[in-house]
């Protein structure tokens, strides 16, 4: 449980730089935790693939013509580093890629303070910031070199940017709504309930309202050149074709069966049936296995609060908003459950919303025992 001093914390009493100066010991107790967790080994699973990606386009100075990855961001930024080095050590290039991964693991505390900021005094966002960067599953997941960490800096990163109330802010958290597009497609869903919402929050405003096609154009510049050279190598844009190509796997829900697959290769378990009770039994448990150990206390207490002080809640748009797009995110997540996966990395951008309700519970404890005291 992370305790926090409220006689030296003072509530709203920080400059910019005092908040740096809180942050920055955090970020470095994350940063020496992961270190520790580090495995010294070489990279396993996906992290190869973005590894062997990275490395070709380096040395060649240009998307790989050999090797394709529907989501080549996190790889584009890697071969961006290897190229600063020599490539005659891979252990070394597997290093660099595993400590860049927990580097941008640590400074995701920053959107996740400023999030955290838009709903909760300063005191709140830097207990928010700490049980976000002290989670164990986005620990160990840092350290394996794979997309989740820049996948979340980019997504917080949006979403806190598009939560500002500068027209021009907004603007650019759809320009790094597209750089999250380029590490994982399931940006686009991402992309696509921001579009809502941004219709929503100008609904009164046609001045505002018309500038859409230029958010629509800030977001299609970021991906075109990366979709451009992947439809001229590999005839396939990496993003829309990949969504597509998903949707095509669904065959078997309508009972037909998907040969090979333990879990739908027959015409009896080939059903719209079966896909969503997986998906609704595996997204449920594994829901409770990452919340483990941190949010399993937190959360319960904030929901159970929220439901208690439900009549003196305001509910406005940018809650609403952060609910909306964690469920938006629960949609790749559940499809993938329903087809067996056992990972809970797929729930990580469910996490900032988890964060916002323990605080809520935590200010409502404090103000309790405050009271209490008085």
């Amino acid at each position: 449980m992370i305790t926090v001093n409220y006689d030296i914390i003072k509530q709203d009493s920080f400059s910019k730089k005092g908040i740096f100066l809180c942050l920055l010991p955090i970020g470095i107790i994350g940063l020496l935790v992961r270190m520790y967790f580090e495995p010294a080994t070489a990279l396993t699973g996906d992290a190869t693939n973005y590894f062997v990606y990275a490395a070709d386009t380096g040395l060649k100075g240009k998307l790989s013509d050999v090797y394709f990855l529907g989501n080549s961001g996190w790889s584009l930024l890697l071969s961006a580093f290897f190229s600063m080095t020599k490539y005659d050590d891979p252990l070394f290039l597997m290093e660099l890629q595993r400590s860049l991964s927990i580097f941008i693991s640590v400074v995701t505390i920053i959107p996740v303070y400023f999030l955290c900021r838009r709903f909760f005094n300063q005191s709140y966002s830097l207990i928010g910031a700490s049980l976000f960067l002290f989670q164990p599953h986005l620990i160990i997941n840092s350290t394996l070199g794979i997309t989740e960490p820049i996948f979340l800096f980019l997504g917080i990163s949006s979403l806190t940017l598009f939560l500002n109330n500068n027209h021009k802010i907004i603007y650019a958290s759809f320009a790094v709504a597209g750089l999250f597009t380029l590490i994982r497609f399931e940006g686009l869903l991402f992309f696509a309930m921001l579009s809502i919402m941004f219709f929503v929050k100008y609904r009164n405003e046609k001045r505002y309202f018309l500038r859409y096609p230029l958010v629509l154009a800030i977001y299609v510049l970021v991906l075109l050149p990366v979709a451009y050279s992947n439809f001229e190598t590999h005839e396939r844009d990496g993003f829309v074709s990949e969504l597509i190509g998903t949707a095509s796997y669904m065959h078997y829900v309508q009972g037909i069966p998907d040969v090979g697959d333990p879990l739908y290769g027959s015409a009896d378990s080939a059903n719209i049936q079966n896909f969503l009770a997986n998906g609704i039994k595996n997204t449920i448990f594994f829901f409770g296995v990452a919340a483990i150990p941190i949010f399993i206390f937190f959360v319960p207490i904030g929901i159970i609060l929220v439901i208690k002080n439900k009549n003196n809640l305001k509910i406005d748009f940018k809650i609403v908003t952060v609910i909306l797009i964690s469920i938006t995110m629960l949609i790749p997540a559940f499809y993938t459950y329903a087809r067996g996966s056992d990972d809970v990395r797929f729930l990580f951008m469910v996490f900032p919303l988890l964060v916002l309700i323990s605080l809520y519970g935590i200010s409502k404890l404090k103000m309790k025992n405050h009271h209490f005291m008085m």
